[in-house]
């Protein structure tokens, strides 16, 4: 039977990764939604020779800073995660290693990838 201390140090490890998680869906919101934004607005302008291109910051940009800002946030989430699981590991002196992990990298790869498409594509 764990003890309360055991209980306690895998609960704490529990709650990074329940935080991680929310960042993670938060990020792929921003990330989808700004994907989404330059998809419609590639597709309400297909055709559209006289379309507002010429506009200092429109809708390919606002596409660019959302999905720039859900990128952003995720690899600051992902690094805050790693610094908060190493000091735990640190100071229990048990290592431990989850999937949420590895999916904010995937989702972080996959936004820089949608990134990437939006900014070539301008």
């Amino acid at each position: 039977m764990a003890s309360n201390e055991d209980l306690a140090l895998h609960q704490r490890f529990l709650v990074q990764e329940q935080t991680l998680m929310g960042w993670i869906r938060t990020c792929a919101s921003f990330i989808t939604f700004g994907f989404g934004f330059y998809k419609f607005f590639e597709y309400l302008n297909e055709g559209d020779e006289t379309s507002i291109s010429n506009s200092l910051f429109g809708p390919p940009e606002f596409a660019l800073a959302v999905i720039a800002v859900g990128v952003i946030t995720l690899a600051i989430a992902v690094l805050h995660y790693r610094r908060s699981l190493a000091s735990l590991q640190k100071e229990s002196g048990e290592t431990y290693r989850s999937l949420a992990g590895t999916i904010a990298n995937f989702v972080m790869a996959l936004g820089w990838g949608l990134l990437i498409v939006v900014l070539f594509r301008k």
